[in-house]
This record gives structure tokens, sequence and C-alpha cells, in this order.
């Protein structure tokens, strides 16, 4: 009798935690209007200074979790923070490689 009373407070439990979801879709629904485009981007020149390197490898980071939810450029955001990135690795590399590491985490 006890376990009969101790299995049905454990189901009644469980079954109380669940709860409805509501999802609004007018946010989770993914933006497909023709204004939903890829940005473009200009080629990463060589020897661009690292800090002007940084600065846009930030201002693209934070704008690409709002992309990639709307999924809306997120893919060519990305192509760009990588194309940054091997450029301002190569110049970390050449002139301060004990700081790739940290520049990498």
């Amino acid at each position: 009798m006890r376990r009969r009373i101790a299995w049905f407070a454990v189901v009644f439990t469980m079954l109380a935690a669940c709860g409805e979801t509501y999802i609004d879709t007018s946010v989770t629904v993914p933006n497909t209007s023709p204004d939903a485009t890829q940005p473009t981007f200009a080629p990463v020149v060589a020897d661009t200074p690292l800090d002007q390197l940084l600065v846009e490898i930030e201002t693209l980071m934070s704008t690409l979790d709002e992309q990639v939810i709307d999924n809306r450029g997120a893919d060519a955001t990305m192509a760009r923070i990588d194309e940054l990135w091997r450029e301002a690795e190569l110049q970390i590399r050449r002139d301060n490689p004990d700081d790739v590491y940290n520049f990498s985490q």
C-alpha cells in the first residue's frame, strides 16, 4: 500500500510539473521577407591594423545572435568574422605569438 501511495505521489508530482508551452510566432518564425538578404562585405585588406579588425569583429558579433534567430545573413556574417579573424591571427602570430591563445579564447 505504501508503495502505491509513493508511486502515485511521484507520478502526480511529475504530471503537476508539466505546463502549457506557448510559442510566440511573431518572435520565433524566421524572417523570410524580401528584406532578409545576405549582407555583402568588402574583402579584408592585408595588413589592416589589428585594432580595426577586432573592432569590426566585435561589431559583427553584436548583431549575430539576432541574425541567427531571424535567419537573415548569419552565414555571411560568420564568413566575414572568420575572414577577419584569419587576418588578425596572422598579425598576432607575427607580432605577438604568445598572445594567440589569449585572443582565440
